[in-house]
């Protein structure tokens, strides 16, 4: 099974809300076929972690989501804290939504 990799710091607010809800089993993950697939929490802030950081192609966003060769819309919603990682590509949520009405 494909592993979902969340690129994350010490110190990052928003990377410190993700860890919480991972803790408390308080996330979903959109656009991967079958269950869930499993995290890997990637600190950057080792040699080790920044490495596998720079290797995913991105190095100005924290936290980074990465399914496969997608990476994924992290979202918070504030009333729940519930974390989503959207790794839908953008043409799936493209039609996932709302239509306007005329």
């Amino acid at each position: 099974m494909t592993t979902l990799k969340l690129y994350t710091a010490e110190g990052c607010g928003p990377c410190d809300e993700i860890h919480e809800a991972l803790d408390q089993e308080n996330y979903q993950v959109l656009g991967v076929p079958g269950e869930e697939p499993p995290i890997e929490t990637i600190d950057v802030g080792t040699d080790e972690g920044y490495a596998a950081y720079e290797a995913a192609g991105v190095v100005d966003v924290l936290p980074l989501a990465r399914y496969e060769m997608r990476q994924c819309h992290i979202t918070r919603d504030e009333a729940s804290g519930l974390i989503t990682f959207d790794c839908r590509s953008d043409d799936e949520r493209e039609t996932d939504r709302p239509v306007p009405e005329p």
